[in-house]
Order: structure tokens, then C-alpha cells, then sequence
């Protein structure tokens, strides 16, 4: 069949910061992740003999092993900086549900072996997160 099932599991530790001015206060974000993902995709792949374009889409599971965060602003009141760090609550859910899609091709070594690259969309639900992280993946291996 050229439908097949694609069950997936890896780990991906991510590091974000960014800088906000507004009326007087700099924000200062720095977000910590390590999360573990776990896609359930279905594929399908062109019948073709050696060179196998494909595509598949599916959902993605994501448990965040470290979640953190930390928020600081500060303010110039009278030439003098105060700063303040902000409540420890999470910008990201512990779990999260993802939409995913992509596309790539399989070149076939021979009966058994082949290798494979993929560009891979994950969007996660707005209403999940308050941080909305979407993402493109580049997967690349061989499979034997």
C-alpha cells in the first residue's frame, strides 16, 4: 500500500529570549524547553521505483520535561533602575497537541535500505499556549 502509518519519538530542547520596550518598561524574556515528541503521522508515498516523493500529515503529541521561564521588568523612575522579576507561572502547557504536515522524498539504495529528507510544518493550537510556537523541521537519515 502507499498509505502507511508513521509513529515517531525524539527529543528537542529549545532556548528563546527576547527584549520588549513599551510605555517606560523593558521586558526581558528567557524560556527554557526540553521536550519529548512524540508524532503519529499517516503517509503517503507516490509509487514510484527509486526517487519516492512523499507526503504526510498527522498530530503530535509534546510533553515538556522543563518548562521555565522568567520575566523581568524594569522601569527609570528619577535615574534609578528597578527591576522586578515576574510570577514563575508557565508560558507553555505541560502537554500539547500539534497539527502536523510535510512533504520529502526517499531515495531507495536497494530493496532495504534507502535514505530520506523532509520539511516538516508542526502548528500548535492557539487556545493550548500562551506562547505560540510554531515550527519547520528538516529531517534527514537513512533507514535500513
Amino acid at each position: 500500500s502507499n498509505i502507511t502509518f508513521h509513529p515517531e519519538i525524539y527529543y528537542a530542547k529549545n532556548a528563546f529570549s527576547s527584549h520588549h520596550f513599551q510605555n517606560n518598561f523593558d521586558t526581558d524574556i528567557v524560556i527554557n524547553l526540553s521536550t519529548l515528541n512524540i508524532p503519529v503521522l499517516f503517509r503517503y508515498t507516490f509509487p514510484f521505483r527509486q526517487f519516492r516523493p512523499f507526503i504526510n500529515s498527522g498530530i503530535v503529541y509534546s510533553y515538556h520535561l522543563r518548562n521555565e521561564k522568567v520575566i523581568y521588568k524594569s522601569q527609570m523612575i528619577n535615574n534609578v533602575v528597578e527591576i522586578q522579576q515576574e510570577s514563575p507561572e508557565s508560558l507553555m502547557l505541560l502537554n500539547q497537541l500539534k497539527i502536523s504536515v510535510g512533504m520529502g522524498f526517499q531515495y531507495m539504495i536497494n530493496n532495504r535500505k534507502s535514505v530520506f529528507c523532509e520539511f516538516r510544518y508542526n502548528s500548535h493550537s492557539s487556545f493550548e499556549s500562551k506562547l505560540n510556537l510554531d515550527n519547520i523541521n528538516l529531517n534527514v537519515g537513512v533507514i535500513f
